[in-house]
């Protein structure tokens, strides 16, 4: 009798009418997944599409909050991010390259910008800077324009550095001119030596506030459209596995 009352109680499932959560979400998914598996490769997802994860701290881990609530919380933590791994190389007579982490130690010879990132970084003069070299401002000018002529931080490590986000606005309505930005400064090579997280601060400066401050969508209020779905594209892989 106890094994016929257990077959029919109400099952666990994808997508599961037991939790009668939205998108057939399930807080008890049934283990079908074979004994060997070790993990599930998303790395094509986490590339097109990052913001499908924002939730992840949350809705699967317990966390009370998550850590950003907008794109723009993500991506400026994100800028903090690279300034730290991959410091700007244009305001430094440093040869050496930053082409991977950790990164030549070099002086910077102005605490502030150069006069292409100045914008975001502050000038030497401000108040807000301090242990800045001691030099004129001829002198200054004349080693911005020699550094400006190096490549310093090369293409790969500017390319590893903006592919996490590139894709953060993905099926946002007039979100694509970030990954566009993105791209375009990427090949800049007059802005390369500011470095990857002056690239992604000017790619926002493109983009418009509401898209930026628009909040993320928890899990369980997404409506059934906007659950993310990806899919490799053009089926590829399962014609060629056919």
């Amino acid at each position: 009798n106890s094994v016929k009352h257990e077959t029919h109680r109400p099952q666990h499932g994808v997508p599961c009418a037991t939790c009668n959560a939205s998108n057939g979400s399930c807080v008890e998914p049934p283990t079908v997944a074979p004994s060997n598996l070790a993990g599930v490769m998303i790395g094509r997802a986490c590339r097109e599409h990052p913001a499908m994860f924002w939730d992840v701290d949350r809705y699967f881990y317990g966390e009370a909050s998550n850590p950003c609530r907008n794109r723009r919380e993500a991506l400026e933590e994100y800028c903090l991010f690279l300034e730290s791994c991959f410091p700007r190389r244009c305001c430094d007579g440093d040869a050496r390259k930053s082409a991977r982490i950790p990164t030549p130690k070099v002086e910077m010879f102005t605490s502030g910008g150069c006069p292409i990132c100045k914008e975001f970084y502050g000038d030497d003069d401000d108040d807000d800077y301090v242990g800045s070299t001691d030099i004129s401002t001829e002198e200054r000018n004349a080693l911005f324009k020699e550094q400006a002529a190096k490549e310093k931080l090369t293409t790969a490590a500017i390319g590893r550095s903006l592919t996490p986000i590139r894709g953060l606005f993905f099926g946002v309505y007039g979100g694509k001119c970030f990954k566009t930005q993105c791209d375009k400064l990427a090949k800049d090579r007059r802005v390369r030596n500011c470095g990857p997280g002056y690239i992604v601060r000017k790619a926002m400066a493109t983009i418009p506030a509401e898209l930026l401050d628009v909040p993320f969508v928890k899990t369980e209020d997404l409506a059934e459209g906007d659950v993310p779905v990806h899919i490799s594209p053009s089926g590829c892989h399962l014609k060629r596995c056919s």
